[in-house]
């Protein structure tokens, strides 16, 4: 790994985040420190907030996708609010997609760790960068990213970064539910939203600070009583109304 460190520190700007992801997937040993797990992050955050090189952010991005299952993560992620569709697009038997994902998904939550918890969250900072890009490809890859880390967190031991994320990413997500045409999209930006309002210490902060409405207060409160998954049939529902023309 020493070799790929000091690679990565003389490699061009646009072999960077390959070798990053590399050397990140080698050193995920679930230890305090690494010289070689901080350079690597540090690289691919830093490539994140690089917005006048669109190039080199899809370069992070996708190194980023290599980490969370590329393709398998935003079917996951749509699955857990009961959009099933994108899971047949990998395979007929739908048990084996689910066996599949989950487990390839779940394999990277020591992964996740490792990227969120890295200088108290930096990387939600970087991301927030890229679902404010300009460029539909750059803000979708993100998306996904952003929402698989989000979720992620909040099924980890909280270590004081929920609220990085959280500043970083909450008015994006808000943004996307109320303006994008995509309900994939849509579904996504639920997915985290339904996150950040698990932690009941947050929710009444989350919503003063962006004047939601008591009815949707209300409503979402309900929503998260019910069982798993009754919840996120009616998330699911709550989404699909916005895609048809609501807005907070």
């Amino acid at each position: 790994m020493h070799t790929l460190l000091v690679y990565l520190k003389n490699a061009p700007m646009e072999q960077q985040p390959a070798v990053a992801s590399l050397l990140l997937q080698l050193d995920t040993l679930p230890r305090k420190m690494s010289i070689y797990r901080e350079e690597a992050i540090d690289t691919l955050t830093d490539m994140l907030q690089k917005k006048d090189f669109p190039n080199l952010q899809l370069m992070a991005l996708d190194a980023l996708s290599s980490l969370s299952g590329k393709s398998y993560t935003q079917a996951w992620l749509l699955n857990l609010a009961g959009f099933n569709k994108p899971y047949e697009a990998f395979m007929e038997n739908e048990n084996m997609i689910k066996r599949r994902i989950k487990l390839h998904i779940l394999g990277n939550k020591r992964v996740a760790s490792v990227l969120c918890n890295h200088e108290k969250g930096v990387i939600f900072e970087a991301l927030e960068q890229c679902l404010k890009s300009k460029s539909i490809n750059i803000a979708k890859k993100c998306l996904v990213i952003a929402t698989w880390l989000v979720y992620m967190l909040y099924n980890l031991p909280d270590t004081g970064v929920r609220d990085s994320a959280r500043r970083s990413l909450l008015n994006q997500y808000i943004h996307i539910l109320q303006s994008s045409r995509n309900l994939e999209d849509k579904i996504l930006a639920t997915v985290a939203l339904r996150s950040f309002i698990s932690d009941p210490g947050k929710k009444e902060f989350i919503f003063k600070v962006n004047g939601w409405s008591m009815w949707i207060t209300k409503k979402l409160d309900l929503f998260s009583s019910f069982p798993k998954i009754h919840g996120w049939s009616l998330w699911f529902a709550l989404c699909n109304a916005f895609s048809h023309g609501w807005s907070l």
